[in-house]
């Protein structure tokens, strides 16, 4: 399986340029771009934009690259919103902090 090119440049590079473009000229967190960035070039990232900007002859749903950069887009939101990541404790920690406090019961 090729790398799906269409017009001048490939897909990858286009969205490298959106992605370093909002970098410099918006203040779109740049943690945020970063994995926008790293999802869309990825093998994942890059098959589900085939499979949705690719002609129905193909197997694709034959969607506009706009739109189809949009779904993804609207996709990534949704599972940063949807699935939080929370700052863990370190299983040491909570061991101290038991220590600590029995430490200030015996005093």
């Amino acid at each position: 399986m090729g790398i799906h090119r269409c017009g001048s440049g490939s897909r990858p590079e286009e969205q490298s340029r959106l992605v370093a473009a909002a970098s410099f000229y918006t203040k779109i967190s740049h943690t945020l771009l970063f994995w926008v960035a790293f999802i869309l070039t990825r093998p994942l990232g890059a098959t589900l934009g085939d499979l949705l900007d690719k002609p129905h002859a193909h197997g694709g749903l034959e969607i506009s690259r706009y739109v189809a950069s949009g779904i993804l887009a609207a996709i990534i939101i949704a599972l940063i919103l949807i699935l939080p990541q929370r700052a863990g404790v370190h299983p040491g920690a909570r061991e101290e902090k038991a220590q600590n406090a029995t430490d200030g019961d015996a005093a």
